[in-house]
């Protein structure tokens, strides 16, 4: 796997797991009721051609009640797909205005406890957290950013 996270694909309330394949395809796994895998799994898009994606992290970003997902892509830019009221994904939105998400690893959580979930971005020694604006018509993502290219690592 490309990489792996936490995702909750269904209204069940049970966390599964997205994985990003290396050929591009991105799939949820379903958890059953005891908290076991169990062999369903969902493509949420339907060709390959995501094998652009480095990162994922899931997380409620638009406060709608279905995960949605922000990746990195190869270039280095930052993308949202919000979660679909019939399950799965929609297209990628970009959250990003530059391409600095390279070198950053991302995480997700609602880590100042307002009830949304934030984006941590983690680079070098630092920990920067980044909220998405609750207003703005199309996502966007308010925060101090990434550093600059000088201090990213490589």
């Amino acid at each position: 796997m490309a990489d792996v996270a936490r995702f909750r694909y269904d209204a069940s309330g049970r966390d599964g797991l997205l994985a990003v394949w290396p050929n591009g395809d991105l799939y949820a796994y379903q958890t059953d009721a005891v908290g076991l895998m169990n062999t369903t799994k969902r493509k949420l898009w339907s060709d390959s051609s995501r094998e652009s994606v480095l990162r994922v992290t899931p997380g409620d970003f638009s406060k709608d009640g279905r995960d949605d997902m922000i990746g990195v892509m190869n270039g280095g830019s930052l993308y949202r797909w919000d979660g679909k009221a019939s399950n799965g994904l929609n297209p990628l939105v970009k959250i990003w205005p530059d391409t600095r998400w390279t070198g950053i690893k991302i995480m997700s959580g609602d880590v100042d406890g307002a009830g949304k979930t934030d984006l941590l971005g983690w680079w070098g020694q630092n920990l920067n957290l980044s909220r998405a604006m609750e207003t703005a018509p199309s996502p966007q993502v308010r925060a101090p950013g990434p550093p600059s290219a000088d201090t990213c690592p490589p």
